[in-house]
C-alpha cells in the first residue's frame, strides 16, 4: 500500500514590524512608514509602542487608524518589564497604568496579540522572580481586554529565556509567547527550542519573530535585527522544525530597514519577506 503524503500546515500569517522603520534616527516619525506600508508584501503590521508616544498616543493612533493598515500584533512598550525589574518605589503602580494604556491601544486599533518583554534592559532578569510573579497582574489585565498575552523570550544577564519561558508556562498555563529567532541565536537555544526538553512549550508559542543574526555567543553588541540571509542563521532548518512541530501561530519580520541617516530601506523589508514566504511554501502549505 502506498504510504500517505504528510499533509503541510496552512502558511503562517506573516507581518511586519512598524519598528522597523520608526527610530531615534527619524525621531519616531511613523508618517514616512505608513506611506510606504501598503506596497510590501505582507498580511499585516505589527505596531511598536515607544515610550515617547504616551504623551501624545491618541494622535499617533488616529495615523495608524486613517491609513486602513490591519495591525493584528502590538507590541508593548519596553520600559514596562525593566520597571518591574528594577523594583523602585512606586515601580507597581506606572507599570500597570502603562500597561493598561497599552491595551486600550491594542483595542483601538484591533489588535489580538500583544508581544511583552516581561523583563528588559539593565534590570534584565537580574529579578526574575519579581518579574514572574508580577505577570499575573499583566495577564489579567490583557484577559479583561480581551487580548492575548505572549511573552517574548528576551536575552537575558542571568538566566536563559527558554527556561523562564518555561517557569512561566507552569506557573501560568493561559499565558502564551512570542519565539524571537535572533534572541534565541543569542542565547545557543535556536535548536534547542525544537528539543524533547521545551516539546510541550510550542502548545503554547503563538507568535514568532524571525529575523537574522550575526551568531555571537552572548554579545549584546550584536544584537541588530539583520534581515534574512544578512547573518549565519539556518532558517531552512528552523522552517523544517515549525513544521515539525506542527506550528499553527503567525510570525513577524523585524528586521531594521533604517539607514543610519535615518532613509527608509522597503526594498530590502520587500526581499526579506519573499525569502520567507518561500520558506512557507516549502515547509507548509
Amino acid at each position: 500500500m502506498r504510504a500517505m503524503k504528510q499533509k503541510k500546515q496552512e502558511n503562517p500569517p506573516l507581518y511586519v514590524s512598524g519598528g522597523a522603520f520608526i527610530g531615534r534616527v527619524n525621531r519616531r516619525d511613523p508618517r514616512p512608514f505608513l506611506a510606504l506600508a501598503p506596497h510590501l508584501s505582507c498580511d499585516g503590521f505589527e505596531f511598536m509602542f515607544y515610550e515617547a508616544w504616551y504623551e501624545h498616543i491618541d494622535a499617533i493612533l488616529d495615523l495608524f487608524l486613517e491609513s486602513g493598515l490591519r495591525f493584528p500584533t502590538l507590541h508593548v512598550e519596553k520600559s514596562i518589564g525593566e520597571i518591574v525589574g528594577a523594583g523602585e518605589k512606586g515601580y507597581e503602580g506606572l507599570a500597570l497604568e502603562r500597561f493598561e494604556k497599552n491595551c486600550l491601544a491594542a483595542k483601538t486599533l484591533g489588535a489580538e496579540k500583544l508581544i511583552f518583554h516581561l523583563w528588559n534592559g539593565v534590570p534584565s532578569d537580574h529579578h526574575i522572580e519579581r518579574n514572574i510573579d508580577f505577570c499575573a497582574e499583566f495577564l489579567a489585565i490583557a484577559k479583561a481586554h480581551g487580548l492575548i498575552l505572549t511573552v517574548e523570550n528576551v536575552v537575558c544577564a542571568c538566566g536563559s529565556p527558554l527556561d523562564h519561558c518555561m517557569r512561566l508556562h507552569e506557573k501560568y498555563p493561559d499565558l502564551f509567547f512570542t519565539f524571537d529567532t535572533k534572541m534565541a541565536s543569542f542565547h545557543r537555544e535556536l535548536d534547542a527550542v525544537f528539543s524533547e526538553k521545551y516539546a510541550h512549550l510550542w502548545k503554547a508559542i503563538a507568535h514568532l519573530h524571525v529575523n537574522d543574526h550575526s551568531g555571537a555567543y552572548l554579545d549584546f553588541s550584536s544584537l541588530r535585527t539583520l534581515h534574512i540571509g544578512e547573518g549565519v542563521l539556518d532558517f531552512h532548518r528552523f522552517f523544517e522544525g515549525l513544521s515539525k512541530v506542527g506550528y499553527r501561530g503567525s510570525m513577524t519580520l523585524e528586521c531594521t530597514s533604517m539607514l543610519p541617516d535615518g532613509t527608509l530601506t522597503p526594498e530590502k523589508m520587500q526581499e526579506s519577506l519573499l525569502r520567507v514566504r518561500a520558506l512557507s511554501s516549502q515547509y507548509f502549505t
